[in-house]
């Protein structure tokens, strides 16, 4: 068996995230495989960036579909909060239920994502699904979004040309978009 090629402790260039693979690395069986050893040698070796890039997260989803509602309200949404800042989300509302879509785009449009990503995961954990405006009012009132811009947007030229370019987007993925969340 292999020692660790480095103590992480050690290690003052490594950040939290990398302290905890290399952790996991050393202290299981896969140091004793010499690709994995010298890739770890090769992160302890290397500084982290001055500013972690960003994760990019798009996501294609309809309103009214359960593992879209699961997926944003108890993964993507929490996920964010922690990660916001190394973490960018795309949401891609597009389905049957228009003024529902059309006010997430809106939201999206007009917004930072400090304020949508937590919009949409309320929307979306809302026990309301029958009553969308009730969940989104309830919701905006939550994170400090302002519900009657969102729904002169909604109504209006912009939310049926923020719809159009949905579906554009929708139709441009390579593959298709066979299902949701996708």
């Amino acid at each position: 068996m292999n020692p660790p090629c480095t103590d992480p402790k050690e290690v003052d260039a490594v950040n939290v995230y990398q302290d905890d693979l290399i952790d996991y690395y050393t202290n299981t069986e896969c140091h004793s495989y010499p690709y994995l050893q010298k890739q770890l040698c090769q992160l302890v070796d290397t500084p982290p960036p001055a500013k972690p890039l960003p994760v990019d997260i798009t996501l294609y989803y309809e309103y009214k579909c359960g593992p879209c509602r699961r997926e944003i309200s108890t993964q993507i949404a929490p996920a964010f909060e922690k990660l916001k800042s190394i973490m960018n989300v795309n949401f891609f509302p597009y389905g049957l239920s228009q003024w529902h879509q059309w006010t997430k785009l809106c939201a999206v449009e007009s917004e930072s994502a400090d304020k949508y990503v937590p919009f949409i995961g309320c929307v979306m954990g809302s026990k309301d699904v029958n009553e969308p405006a009730i969940a989104a009012q309830q919701c905006a009132n939550k994170v400090g979004l302002d519900m009657t811009t969102i729904n002169e947007c909604a109504y209006g030229p912009l939310g049926r040309g923020l719809m159009l370019r949905a579906y554009e987007k929708d139709i441009a993925t390579k593959p298709d978009v066979q299902y949701v969340p996708w």
